[in-house]
């Protein structure tokens, strides 16, 4: 059972260092699984978690690379989805379930605040 608990928290923390490495990305994430079926635009999804606007297009644009959600339409047109292939959306339901269980959140935050962003 250690050994298994060491590969998640090895796979935690490469999710975190690669997609979830901001605290918006990770209201970004956080948002978009809780709400599969939303769309929007940029300016929804900002006042829907609170966040400044500017922050918000960069870490969609990162999240949109990082193939968590996809952008259909352009400019102030463009309307964002929740859209992970399987293998992301497993590695983003194990990453929800440790940011809002018990136990790992602070360690999370403190792996966010370590990558500086």
């Amino acid at each position: 059972m250690a050994r298994r608990q060491i590969k998640a928290d090895r796979d935690l923390e490469e999710f975190i260092a690669k997609i979830a490495d901001s605290f918006v990305k990770i209201e970004l994430i956080k948002f978009f699984h809780h709400n599969p079926h939303f769309l929007g635009k940029t300016g929804d999804i900002s006042l829907a978690i609170g966040r400044d606007p500017k922050k918000v297009s960069k870490g969609i644009d990162d999240l949109v690379l990082q193939g968590v959600i996809k952008k259909n339409g352009q400019k102030s047109a463009a309307i964002w989805s929740y859209a992970p292939e399987a293998s992301m959306d497993k590695k983003i339901t194990q990453f929800i379930k440790a940011y809002e269980g018990p136990d790992l959140r602070q360690w999370i935050v403190n792996q966010v605040i370590r990558g500086g962003k």
